[in-house]
């Protein structure tokens, strides 16, 4: 077997977080966002000007998603609220979180629909799930049973939905029905029972090669569209969140980390990082409302 191509991410000077998640890039605007989780603050940043600006949310923020509006779709502990360009919250979506989870990772699919991944607060508060918001503030369950719902993206062609159970250690593919917003056979694509760390946040590039976030492993390895290890990218920090593509021809590949339950964090432990790829990533769809 001929050896996985590796190189090392570099550290960005944008600050050191907890927990560290989701970075998006809002190709309009030339500016990157992320969330500090725990933190309940949502990030932005201007690469050619080295703008920065920080949104308070009030409770934790497991994502923010670009609105085809101006400013971001939140999923929040207690459900999906609306931000506006210029900050200020607006409920969508709540009631359906159970006071025991929160909202974790989310993503929009190529019709604007949110859907968001729900994860226990406690060991013992049951099971996460994932669910499909729709710009009218309409929230159907969609997939059941998850330890913990974590990154998720779809295929080139939109046929496919990634999701991550970090708990069971898997990167699950499910038949995504763009038009009807639908998924239906559930499969595992990779399984990283036996590896160090736990899969976290994903992204998915233009040849269909799915990113996922080795937290506690300090890595992101990237996947073919049949599963197999095809590339690594060395994380200076131990525990890598989230890829996500950036720049003006997306090959920038962008990926936040957490420090969170660390006894002796270094220095870079919840910094941002980036790299250069040679397959660039799909763009962000942005939720329609």
């Amino acid at each position: 077997m001929e050896p996985v191509p590796t190189h090392w991410a570099q550290p960005l000077d944008l600050g050191t977080h907890e927990l560290a998640e989701g970075p998006s890039w809002h190709a309009g605007r030339g500016e990157l966002s992320w969330v500090d989780i725990m933190a309940g603050a949502v990030h932005t940043w201007r690469p050619t000007s080295g703008k920065r600006d920080t949104y308070a949310c009030g409770q934790p923020v497991g994502s923010a998603i670009p609105r085809e509006a101006g400013g971001f779709a939140l999923a929040l502990r207690e459900g999906v609220a609306m931000m506006g360009p210029e900050g200020g919250l607006s409920w969508l979506a709540r009631g359906f979180v159970p006071a025991t989870h929160r909202l974790n990772d989310a993503r929009c699919d190529a019709r604007g629909r949110l859907w968001a991944g729900s994860m226990s607060l406690d060991p013992d508060g049951g099971p996460g799930s994932v669910h499909r918001v729709d710009p009218d503030g309409t929230c159907t369950e969609m997939v059941t049973g998850l330890g913990l719902a974590n990154g998720m993206g779809w295929s080139p062609d939109g046929a496919v939905f990634y999701l991550i159970d970090s708990t069971a250690k898997v990167v699950l593919a499910l038949d995504f029905d763009v038009e009807r917003g639908e998924v239906s056979h559930r499969r595992t694509f990779v399984d990283l029972g036996d590896e160090r760390g736990f899969p976290d946040g994903l992204a998915v590039d233009a040849d269909g090669g799915v990113w996922v976030a080795r937290y506690g492993a300090g890595a992101v390895d990237r996947f073919d569209a049949r599963g197999v290890l095809s590339e690594r990218v060395h994380v200076p920090a131990h525990q890598p969140t989230c890829p996500g593509f950036g720049g003006d021809d997306l090959r920038t590949l962008f990926i936040t980390s957490a420090r969170q339950g660390m006894d002796r964090p270094e220095s870079d432990d919840g910094g941002l990082f980036s790299t250069q790829v040679a397959v660039p990533g799909l763009p962000e769809h942005r939720f329609a409302g």
